[in-house]
């Protein structure tokens, strides 16, 4: 069970770019949870669940530190239903008290291009890494979309003088989500280069395939390369991540009025309540302009 902690952990600081105290966190909550429930991962049930919630009630603990093994829980047992260790969620019927949402975290188009500038060099893995954060950027897929993606998969439609690709995202959904020319420039770019990351002969079937087992990408290397290149960049590299060029995507949409059951569309939720917390996302950059420009502001003199 403490291999398949480390590896949660792992996507936690690579993919989530979550900080050094945060993933500490996870690591002695659930290494606590895992030593309570003393059985494999997958006969844990809801019972088990409300037991070790009880016997956290019994210790008093803080509301914020109840709150926080709560979450850890949740998301490892999350993270076990994406890998497929588990089929069922036993969390799901779990009541939770209500805190405060936490805003995502997201990166400026400056950055984003200043990222990928620094990607960018003369050597086949620097255009494949400018390419990858490019498209994360301007198409907001998730990461786990992105290195599924099969060469097959991008479709480029031209329609109304605007750049498409059709991309499939989870449950093979299928969507339509609107580029930049600089996309698709990169993207040729790369395909130019792509044979030199092919395992063998026969050829690879994934976009950013590599010489690896899995024949693609995985999310510990991009996300590795990513700080790596946020650090050359001169960007911290903690705000950094997969998951942020998707939120970024998001937010520049948000700004610029996008309809929310287009944004909606854009992302793949199926929920349209998980879209608009970059709603607020977009009011907090409002009433921060407003504070610190408004010349009847606090911060004017």
């Amino acid at each position: 069970m403490l291999v398949v902690l480390e590896k949660f952990l792992t996507i936690c600081n690579v993919e989530r770019g979550l900080s050094n105290n945060t993933i500490q966190s996870y690591r002695r909550d659930l290494k606590e949870f895992i030593e309570f429930i003393k059985i494999d991962l997958k006969k844990v049930d809801k019972k088990i669940i409300r037991q070790f919630l009880e016997t956290l009630h019994l210790k008093q603990l803080k509301r914020s530190s109840y709150l926080r093994k709560l979450s850890s829980v949740s998301q490892f047992m999350q993270f076990l239903i994406e890998e497929n260790y588990i089929q069922d969620n036993p969390m799901i019927d779990i009541k939770r008290p209500k805190k405060e949402k936490k805003l995502p975290k997201f990166l400026i188009e400056k950055d984003v291009q200043y990222l990928i500038e620094t990607a960018q060099s003369d050597n086949k893995f620097g255009i494949r890494m400018a390419c990858i954060i490019e498209f994360l950027y301007a198409s907001g897929m998730r990461i786990s979309e992105l290195l599924s993606l099969k060469v097959t998969d991008i479709i480029p439609i031209q329609k109304n003088h605007e750049k498409l690709i059709m991309i499939k995202g989870k449950g093979a959904k299928e969507r339509l989500v609107p580029v930049r020319n600089q996309t698709i420039d990169l993207l040729e770019k790369y395909l130019a280069v792509r044979n030199d990351f092919v395992k063998s002969q026969d050829g690879s079937k994934y976009l950013f395939c590599s010489r690896g087992g899995k024949g693609h990408l995985t999310r510990e290397q991009v996300g590795m390369t990513l700080k790596k290149i946020a650090l050359l960049a001169n960007i911290d590299p903690n705000k950094v991540s997969p998951h942020v060029f998707r939120h970024s995507f998001a937010t520049k949409l948000c700004h610029k009025k996008v309809n929310l059951r287009v944004l909606q569309e854009l992302l793949g939720h199926s929920d349209i309540s998980t879209t608009e917390i970059y709603i607020e996302t977009a009011d907090s950059e409002i009433i921060d302009f407003v504070k610190n420009n408004h010349p009847m502001g606090d911060n004017k003199n």
